[in-house]
């Protein structure tokens, strides 16, 4: 993924990039609910053929039939989202991140922008080797 995006530009590499990595999620997390590609499509009024190309990552596939996916999944969709908050502030997250730093990332946005936070927010951070580090003020003693 290229590091030098315009600010507030959406490339077709991110998009791909974002389709493929939400196409394996929802395949992934399909599987592990033990559903079939029947199933899932049932659930979201889609054809199983159309699910295959979603879970290929297909790039003609539209986001918002993988976010219905993943909302038929109960899947939080900040592996799509959050990288696309990234590119909009021209600060595109490092190809480092998994998809479970993602979802903790989200996690801790979420903590952070509610206000009945009942405990301390921890926060993520990208060191200068694009490594990503979890800071988590609970885990120190307080």
């Amino acid at each position: 993924m290229s590091q030098h995006r315009n600010k507030g530009v959406l490339d077709d590499e991110l998009l791909n990039r974002l389709k493929e990595v939400s196409g394996r999620r929802i395949e992934d997390e399909r599987r592990r609910q033990r559903l079939t590609q029947r199933q899932l499509a049932e659930r979201t009024g889609i054809s199983t053929r159309w699910l295959r190309e979603i879970e290929s990552g297909n790039p003609i596939v539209k986001l918002d039939d993988h976010l219905r996916c993943g909302a038929a999944l109960q899947l939080v969709p900040t592996y799509i989202f959050l990288p696309l908050i990234g590119s909009s502030y021209g600060r595109p997250l490092p190809n480092s991140i998994s998809v479970a730093d993602l979802g903790r990332l989200g996690e801790c946005a979420s903590d952070l922008a509610s206000t009945q936070t009942q405990r301390p927010v921890d926060l993520l951070f990208i060191d200068q080797e694009n490594r990503p580090h979890i800071f988590a003020p609970a885990s120190l003693g307080t």
